[in-house]
């Protein structure tokens, strides 16, 4: 039994909605007992109180269930009710654990079992704690465990102001650094920059070795505001390089190159998956040297020189935009696209390393 968006909410007014749905559920319980399907995709009221779900305990036979996306949050008490069905095998639910103390066991039944597709929607901390609560002799044995921690793709998106400046972005992403199976992380900020460095950069690649794409944007004014939040330097890239191999697309805002490691102490890490590395605007680009951050970047990405305008500009890089603040990228760049012309044309591929030194 499946209800699409609409067939739940002809009623106008909340109070009406609510009394529809609160006869809803025991009434398909009572009249269609040996049901094994129940999905519902949207129109059920934001404040719809979870016990109403209690009644869908007596569908015994109940083999899917799928209220994800039907505005229906399902609390502690709820999710307790459900983990005592026992021929659940494939469930979607949209939590909320915000009823029950921190250091309280979620004390679930045994239903999970017998899961072979498990799709939950909630907090980050939430999901984790779904997953961790029991210990490896609770949740683990019975694979949540092991789908919480296939995770491998997450998206972020804030649009909401940001007051407080000391919340990083590594305050951000914490609780996904346990996914060890991350290879697709994007986040978008639409007002707010927020900071993070070197070592938060490590941090990430440390803990998602399998990572392909990394890709943040952020409402980025013009001009930059004083004093800007610190941001990560080429160290951070070079980090990056080195423990995620597979790492494809690269997209960041802004990137400190005040500060350069000399290019003949950077690493031929021989990083050959790197495809795009897109970076909005230099921090100190004005000053640097551009033909040194060239040079590192070839290094640590050989693959980048094959690749058309591996970095650009936030407005582009085409020979019309004279933005002082896209000049150092698109410089950078056409040096790269200089190297690549080179090694093309020369027998000597190693010779544009020697022009920084």
């Amino acid at each position: 039994m499946s209800f699409i968006e609409g067939s739940l909410s002809a009623a106008s007014a909340s109070r009406s909605r609510l009394s529809a749905t609160e006869s809803l559920f025991p009434l398909v319980a009572a009249a269609i007992p040996d049901l094994t399907e129940f999905w519902i995709e949207g129109g059920l009221p934001e404040d719809l109180p979870p016990r109403y779900l209690f009644s869908l305990a007596r569908l015994k036979r109940l083999e899917k269930l799928n209220t994800i996306y039907s505005g229906a949050v399902v609390d502690h008490e709820a999710l307790q009710c459900i983990s005592h069905m026992t021929a659940l095998r494939n469930v979607e639910l949209r939590i909320c654990l915000d009823g029950i103390g921190p250091s309280d066991s979620l004390q679930l039944g045994e239903a999970f079992d017998g899961l072979t597709n498990i799709h939950i929607s909630g907090s980050i901390h939430d999901i984790r704690r779904l997953a961790n609560d029991e210990g490896p002799e609770g949740l683990a044995r019975r694979g949540v465990r092991q789908v919480s921690k296939s995770i491998s793709e997450a998206h972020i998106y804030v649009s909401a102001h940001i007051d407080s400046p000391d919340i990083s972005l590594g305050d951000v992403l914490q609780p996904y650094l346990p996914f060890r199976e991350m290879a697709s992380m994007e986040m978008e900020f639409d007002h707010h920059i927020p900071c993070w460095n070197d070592e938060d950069m490590l941090a990430f690649a440390n803990a998602w070795p399998l990572l392909k794409s990394f890709f943040w944007s952020c409402g980025v004014p013009d001009p930059l505001p004083l004093p800007l939040p610190s941001q990560p330097t080429v160290a951070g890239v070079v980090e990056l390089a080195r423990r995620c191999p597979r790492l494809e697309y690269l997209t960041l805002p802004l990137l400190d190159v005040r500060t350069l490691p000399r290019p003949r102490d950077v690493p031929p890490v021989g990083h050959k998956s790197m495809q795009s590395l897109d970076v909005g605007r230099y921090i100190g680009g004005e000053t640097a040297n551009l033909l040194d951050l060239a040079v590192i970047l070839d290094v640590l990405f050989p693959r980048l020189k094959r690749q058309r305008c591996c970095i650009r500009a936030k407005d582009g890089v085409s020979l019309e935009n004279t933005d002082a603040d896209c000049l150092p990228v698109r410089m950078t760049d056409l040096l790269l696209r200089r190297f690549r012309h080179a090694e093309n044309c020369s027998t000597e591929p190693q010779r544009r390393t020697h022009l920084a030194h």
